[in-house]
């Protein structure tokens, strides 16, 4: 399925996100597009200093909101009825990244219930390699978005 945001999307991969996010937070973290479709989306980072935990290393935090930014990003891009909000979301560190390194996070949809929506999360190293992993649930909101 297409949407909208998903076609406008595409013709921007490659490109900073920066001045087209409707987050606050999106905006602060910046990155470019790498990937979208409906029911995933990839974006990369380069990990800036004030991400940094005090070794210099990616924070856990800094990742874990980079996940589900991604994720929200990506139910957004899919024009649903009404809005979706985290309530769940477990995430397994592997490694870490340093400051100055890109990573590449990827949100995709695993399962769309009538009123949870489940999905998984990693953050990839540029040469593939998993450092985090996610899963998270969004529940469905009085919200409505179209």
């Amino acid at each position: 399925m297409q949407t909208e945001i998903i076609t406008a999307l595409q013709d921007m991969i490659g490109q900073e996100l920066r001045p087209h996010s409707a987050s606050g937070f999106g905006r602060w973290l910046g990155g470019k597009l790498i990937a979208i479709e409906y029911g995933s989306l990839s974006i990369s980072y380069e990990v800036q200093p004030e991400m940094c935990n005090p070794t210099n290393k990616l924070h856990g935090g800094v990742s874990a909101a980079m996940i589900d930014e991604v994720m929200g990003m990506l139910l957004y891009c899919m024009q649903l009825p009404v809005l979706y909000v985290t309530v769940s979301l477990n995430t397994d560190y592997f490694y870490s990244a340093k400051q100055g390194e890109t990573v590449i996070v990827t949100g995709k949809v695993c399962k769309q219930g009538k009123s949870i929506i489940n999905l998984e999360g990693t953050i990839t190293n540029e040469a593939g390699k998993v450092l985090v992993k996610a899963s998270s649930n969004y529940a469905a909101t009085s919200t409505q978005l179209n």
